[in-house]
């Protein structure tokens, strides 16, 4: 809150982590709080960014990023929107508005379910 109040820029994931297992397919985005009460603290504005495709440079199973595809570079796809309209008495309320206006940048195959196999499940869950 103290960064927001000085005026500087703070990003958050308002989903708190990149969901493993079935959730990971699941075109819902659940988002936790945070992003929402600080906005209610500060009014600062919520912008939200879509990313798309981050799983190519740094797959859920491994421990680091893969650097090796440099040659071959994936396509990341990032979208940023306008500042999502609030009313700051509702952290739930305010957090699926932001969670809307992220999901609304994505690609449409992002709102598709998708049954995974069981390959796929496995490729979201870390290393043992």
């Amino acid at each position: 809150a103290e960064a927001l109040e000085g005026g500087q820029l703070v990003a958050l994931m308002p989903q708190g982590t990149i969901p493993r297992g079935e959730a990971f397919f699941e075109p819902v985005l659940k988002g936790k709080w945070g992003a929402a009460r600080l906005a209610a603290m500060t009014r600062a504005p919520v912008i939200p960014i879509g990313l798309w495709g981050t799983e190519k440079v740094w797959p859920r199973r491994s421990r680091v990023p893969n650097v090796t595809n440099v040659l071959r570079a994936p396509e990341i796809r990032v979208r940023v929107g306008e500042p999502v309209a609030l009313d700051y008495t509702d952290p739930q309320a305010d957090t699926d508005r932001i969670m809307t206006a992220i999901m609304d940048l994505l690609p449409p195959e992002s709102r598709e379910r998708h049954e995974p196999t069981a390959e796929e499940l496995a490729r979201t869950k870390p290393p043992s």
